[in-house]
C-alpha cells in the first residue's frame, strides 16, 4: 500500500468523523469547526505540510499538555493554512511516553543557553515531575529554545526530502487528492 493512499483513507476516516451526528447536535460546534472541512488544510502539498510539520513540533515542545498543544496547533494551522493532519500528528511527539525521557535534556539544553544578562542559575525553583527534580527556570527556556529551533529546522527538511518524492504534473496531483477526499 502506497503511504499517500494510507494518508487518504485516514484523512477520510477523520473527514467522516467530523460530520457524524454527533456533531450535528451541536450548532455552535459545527459552525466553529466549519473551516477544519476545507480541502486546502487536508491536501497534502510540499509546503503545506512542511508548515503543519513546523507548527505541530513547535507546540509539541512549547506546551507539553496534550490538549493545549493539540487546540493551539490546530488554530495557528488553521491561520497559516498549514496541513492540519500532520501538525496534529507532529504534536503527538511529546506524549505521556515519550516527556520523562525529554525532560533532563531539555532541562540541561535551558541551562547552556543561559543568556549573560539573564543569569537562571540563581533561580532555585524546583519542581518534581515525573520524580525528577527539574529547575522550572531552564526547563522552561530549553522547550520554547528547543520547540522554536526545532520548528525552524523542520520546514526547510522537509522541503528538501519532498525534492525527492516523485514528480508528476502539478494538476494532476490537485485533482487526484482532492477526489480522492
Amino acid at each position: 500500500m502506497r503511504p499517500l493512499s494510507l494518508y487518504i483513507r485516514l484523512v477520510r476516516r477523520a473527514r467522516k468523523f467530523l460530520r457524524s451526528k454527533l456533531f450535528k447536535k451541536f450548532p455552535l460546534v459545527i459552525k466553529t469547526l466549519k473551516p477544519l472541512f476545507n480541502k486546502v488544510y487536508w491536501v497534502p502539498t510540499p509546503h503545506r505540510a512542511g508548515l503543519g510539520l513546523a507548527i505541530g513540533l513547535f507546540f509539541a515542545f512549547v506546551f507539553m499538555l496534550i490538549p493545549v498543544q493539540t487546540v493551539s496547533a490546530a488554530l495557528i494551522c488553521l491561520l497559516l493554512k498549514g496541513n492540519l493532519p500532520i501538525a496534529l500528528g507532529a504534536c503527538w511527539v511529546t506524549n505521556p511516553l515519550t516527556v520523562p525521557f525529554l525532560i533532563k535534556p531539555l532541562e540541561w539544553f535551558g541551562s547552556k543557553c543561559q543568556i549573560e544578562s539573564i543569569n537562571l542559575s540563581n533561580h532555585t525553583l524546583t519542581i518534581p515531575v515525573f520524580n525528577i527534580d527539574v529547575n522550572y527556570a531552564h526547563f522552561v527556556v530549553g522547550t520554547v529554545l528547543f520547540g522554536f529551533i526545532l520548528s525552524l529546522t523542520s520546514y526547510p527538511v522537509y522541503r528538501l526530502i519532498s525534492m525527492t518524492f516523485p514528480k508528476r504534473k502539478k494538476r494532476q496531483v490537485i485533482t487526484h487528492n482532492i477526489k480522492e477526499l
